[in-house]
């Protein structure tokens, strides 16, 4: 099912005429630097609230981005116990000059936090980020900015109680996305698959660029 996803992906990103693109790789719209957003996202049996920022500056090829989200799992329908996951998370990309006019290109790097109870969990996220802004009709100030992300992610996870030892993750993760934007508001849906779980989750966001 993903590969379907990815390849149906990559051709509407590099088929479809374009305008000039800006971070589009991050699903930012039309020739934005930076933008803010919060979103919905669920799997199974937890939720998601999350909010983000990527901060660029015009005429740059670096750019920055930092969440902040709450994931609450309800294990009590499973007969477990609820609870709450805190995370925090920064990246770092570079866009691809060369390529700047036909797609979107981003190397990224980043690091995240987790935290519940006794339980922390620290992250690096290795990504290739692709996206390509696209004039909806003769006016450009409606655009439709697809994006995916392929993701290698090493974690390890660890606790303060003697009861669960320390563990070493490597795991795949697959994005895709896209938001419709009207001038600076615009407003998007991801989904996605985490490879070593179940299923894949699905979300919703808002967000402003300037």
């Amino acid at each position: 099912m993903h590969r379907m996803i990815s390849s149906l992906a990559l051709v509407l990103l590099l088929v479809v005429p374009a305008a000039l693109q800006a971070q589009a790789c991050f699903g930012l719209p039309q020739t934005s630097s930076s933008a803010f957003a919060g979103g919905l996202g669920a799997i199974d049996a937890s939720t998601t609230y999350g909010i983000s920022g990527t901060m660029g500056r015009a005429g740059s090829s670096l750019f920055a981005g930092a969440s902040a989200a709450i994931t609450s799992v309800e294990h009590s329908r499973f007969g477990g116990t609820d609870y709450t996951i805190a995370r925090l998370g920064a990246t770092l990309a570079h866009e691809i000059t060369p390529l700047k006019k036909i797609v979107s290109v981003c190397p990224s790097v980043g690091v995240q936090y987790g935290f519940h109870r006794y339980v922390q969990q620290l992250s690096l996220p290795l990504a290739l980020r692709i996206g390509r802004t696209l004039p909806l009709g003769k006016s450009e100030t409606t655009t439709l900015t697809p994006y995916l992300a392929p993701r290698y992610v090493f974690s390890r996870l660890y606790s303060d109680s003697h009861d669960l030892p320390e563990r070493l993750d490597r795991s795949y993760e697959f994005n895709i996305g896209a938001n419709i934007a009207h001038k600076r508001v615009f407003l998007g849906v991801f989904l996605g698959e985490l490879f070593e779980l179940s299923g894949p989750f699905f979300g919703v966001q808002a967000g402003y660029a300037f």
